[in-house]
């Protein structure tokens, strides 16, 4: 079955995640992705660990299901063959550094020019302008200048630290695919033809962590209720054989909380059932201590399954491993299984939306570098 952006046409000129990321959601959605790659190395991603020759796991799990097309973006023939691509493409998406683009005669005034329908789409670390502008920009920096760094410190003490996974890159790969998803629509609809989308790791970042980072900062009013933040609320518990999270708001969580522990008696003092006083930052901290000196003593398995047994939100903390054999996730078919004629069977999760009438097809080729460029080009010259 064709999926819902069946027919549309993207030039992939981004390498690493929040590029490739973005163009690898719309491939899961049925659009016809050519990837534009360096001659001799091509994305830098190939080269990263766990690869067989030039596929790592990585490049797969962003590039699957394109078609890749090994360039050198110096010369000006190769410039020539890609805006004739350009010129019949529906999207075109680059994570260059501001002004590389212009550069080589592919920039965003250049090719709408050319292809007045065509949704240009730039990807950067901090935007065209402003102070950082030209600078190189890493998911560790965003996380330290968008505040993710500062609040990853565990209430129990100890100091900050990443998230240790690309979580800016991906944030932005979110917002960009839906951005270029918009704008199909509004040039379907007839509001707008072509445009220029541009969005920046850390803007996107802050618009992603705003709801609940920033709920402190947002409302200024002097007399504001104040209590923890949702992420001080946030930890990881120590149980006798290892570590789970248990997360209760409601007055029945914490009732299912404490009678999962034995300790209803506590529902008796004021500071633990009436939720105005519970949710005081020395009250709240006082209370999650007196959990935690409980749950140390307990085994992490039966107590996870005591606290969903009694409607608390709980798990026991998995390894990446043990992520693929849970009960869950093997029952819902999260992850699937591939050949590939190169580097055998490998996995990767699937679509997580589920549409009703246009269900996406998967893909899972991977392709070498530059695969397809002689049958593709081949259709150019």
């Amino acid at each position: 079955m064709p999926g819902p952006l069946d027919d549309i046409t993207v030039v992939d000129l981004s390498a690493v995640v929040s590029g490739p990321f973005c163009t690898q959601i719309l491939a899961d959605q049925g659009a016809n992705v050519i990837k534009i790659e360096p001659l001799g190395f091509g994305d830098a991603s190939r080269g990263t660990p766990f690869r067989v020759g030039d596929i790592s796991s990585l490049f797969a799990a962003c590039n699957r299901g394109k078609r890749s097309i090994s360039l050198d973006l110096k010369d000006a023939e190769s410039v020539s063959l890609v805006k004739k691509l350009v010129k019949t493409a529906d999207v075109l998406v680059e994570n260059f550094r501001p002004g590389v683009c212009e550069k080589m005669g592919l920039g965003p005034k250049d090719m709408l020019k050319l292809n007045p329908d065509l949704i240009y789409t730039s990807i950067t670390g901090f935007g065209s302008t402003g102070p950082y502008s030209s600078d190189r920009a890493y998911d560790p920096i965003i996380q330290a200048l968008s505040g993710v760094l500062a609040i990853q410190r565990n209430p129990q003490g100890g100091d900050s630290d990443i998230v240790r996974t690309v979580l800016a890159d991906k944030a932005t790969s979110l917002h960009a695919a839906q951005a270029i998803s918009a704008a199909l629509y509004a040039r379907a609809r007839g509001t707008a033809r072509g445009q220029h989308l541009e969005i920046s790791l850390l803007q996107a970042t802050l618009y992603f962590l705003w709801p609940d980072v920033f709920a402190s900062v947002s409302i200024t009013h002097e007399d504001i209720i104040r209590g923890p933040a949702l992420y001080e609320m946030v930890r990881v518990r120590k149980v006798a054989d290892g570590c789970i999270v248990l997360f209760a708001q409601s007055d029945s969580e914490y009732q299912g909380l404490l009678r999962s522990i034995n300790k209803m008696e506590w529902w008796d003092e004021p500071e633990v059932s009436d939720r105005s006083l519970r949710f005081l930052p020395g009250n709240h901290a006082a209370l999650q201590q007196r959990i935690d000196d409980v749950v140390i003593e307990l085994n992490g398995a039966e107590l996870v399954l005591e606290l969903r047994k009694n409607g608390v939100p709980a798990a026991n903390m998995l390894t990446v491993e043990e992520v693929l054999s849970n009960e869950h996730v093997l029952s819902e078919g999260y992850i699937l299984d591939s050949q590939h004629p190169k580097i055998g069977s490998f996995r990767y999760a699937d679509f997580p939306v589920k549409f009703s009438a246009t269900e996406c097809s998967m893909p899972s080729a991977v392709e070498s570098l530059g695969e397809s460029t002689e049958e593709i080009l081949s259709k150019l010259r």
